[in-house]
């Protein structure tokens, strides 16, 4: 697992720079493009939907190719693909076609990269020890997460958005480095479109995949629209860097401990751990709507950091059941058809976006949205107990 750690350090680096951003940096091009805030809201949803329609058209076929190459050249490639959907968004502000090539590329990076990577995981991670071994990958990501935000404010506010992308390049090509001490791996795959739909109305893994897609909704809704939505507020950039960072520092301390205690809960073989994650989704689900209300700085903040108390725990043992459903099947095919049920939710919630955009309502319509199907997840926790 250790090349795992060092990877995941340096690529949610990258990330961490760039994510909360570039749909600030999409909108912001919008309005220059077409007039309007709206349609920068509309090229955000676009480019998120582009995207995931490339990586539920690309997913199958990938997966045999990650099959016949192995993880390690599967990361090569999504090295190179992702060096293109951040070289595309460094010059797409004098060559605005270079947004549908970004958003291609980002939908292609995904199956090479998480297919990949969620299987050798679920291969190398011990399944007595899940939580612990998770906890400590998602903790050291989730230090680079406290450190990216507020440095990525301060350099979009002195230099632009250029720099930013320019120093997130440097440091992709640096996180190829640990995966080359990574021993090769056999992945097992069936993947298929009939076998997407009978793995969906299977009763052993449909409460898995309504897991999955409702993460989609949250993952996307606190990463891209939330971020959004406070630029939109009048917030700025470095501030809003700030906020994130704070909110990851309280995140991290909960990600320290929460690995451990669901290895014990879980270990007991009753339903400590399942109510633990029942209740860290209701609390969720409960803040979404809270943030319909919230329009200042004091008001974002104390919210958030409240929130990630329970936001954290939520996330972290959605991954534990995630992983442990994984192992039960054996297979690249439970991957990709998370990641395939991951893109329709992805693509049903932009297309909402950017149809109540128009009217203006964006930001209510994604919050309610991502408080139901956080509310729906719980069904996630039956997979605690499954052989």
């Amino acid at each position: 697992m250790k090349p795992f750690y060092l990877n995941g350090m340096l690529r949610s680096l990258v990330f961490a720079l760039v994510g909360i951003f570039t749909p600030v940096f999409l909108y912001k091009l919008g309005i220059e493009e077409f007039g309007a805030a709206k349609y920068g809201i509309m090229l955000v949803a676009g480019y998120y939907i582009v995207m995931r329609i490339t990586t539920l058209a690309g997913v199958i076929p990938i997966s045999w190719i990650i099959k016949k190459i192995g993880f390690r050249r599967s990361i090569a490639i999504s090295l190179l693909i992702l060096a293109i959907n951040l070289g595309s968004l460094l010059f797409a502000g004098n060559h605005f076609w270079l947004v549908l090539v970004s958003a291609i590329a980002g939908g292609l990076n995904i199956p090479f990269y998480w297919v990949a990577r969620s299987s050798a995981i679920s291969q190398d991670s011990d399944k007595v020890q899940v939580g612990r071994q998770l906890g400590n990958l998602m903790t050291i990501e989730q230090i680079t997460t406290m450190l990216g935000p507020f440095a990525a404010g301060m350099i979009i506010e002195k230099w632009g958005f250029q720099p930013l992308y320019i120093l997130a390049l440097v440091i992709l090509v640096i996180s190829v480095i640990p995966l080359l001490s990574m021993p090769h791996h056999t992945h097992l795959n069936g993947a298929s479109w009939r076998g997407f739909g009978l793995w969906l109305t299977n009763r052993r893994y449909f409460h898995i995949g309504v897991g999955i897609g409702s993460r989609a909704i949250d993952d996307y809704s606190i990463s891209v629209l939330w971020p959004l939505a406070i630029f939109a507020m009048g917030i700025r950039v470095g501030t809003m860097g700030g906020i994130f960072t704070l909110v990851a520092i309280a995140s991290l301390v909960v990600r320290m401990v929460i690995g451990r205690v669901f290895d014990k809960l879980h270990a007991k073989h009753d339903f400590s751990d399942e109510l633990l994650y029942g209740v860290s989704a209701c609390v969720n689900s409960i803040a979404w709507i809270l943030r319909i209300f919230v329009g200042s700085v004091g008001a974002i903040l104390l919210l958030d950091m409240s929130g990630t108390i329970f936001g954290t725990t939520y996330s972290s043992l959605y991954v534990d059941y995630e992983l442990l459903g994984g192992k039960r099947m054996g297979s690249i095919a439970y991957w990709v058809y998370g990641e395939m049920i991951y893109s329709l939710m992805a693509i049903g919630l932009f297309l909402m976006v950017g149809v109540s955009a128009w009217y203006g309502i964006w930001k209510e319509v994604f919050m309610i949205l991502a408080s139901f199907w956080v509310l729906i997840s719980i069904v996630m926790a039956r997979e605690s107990n499954l052989k």
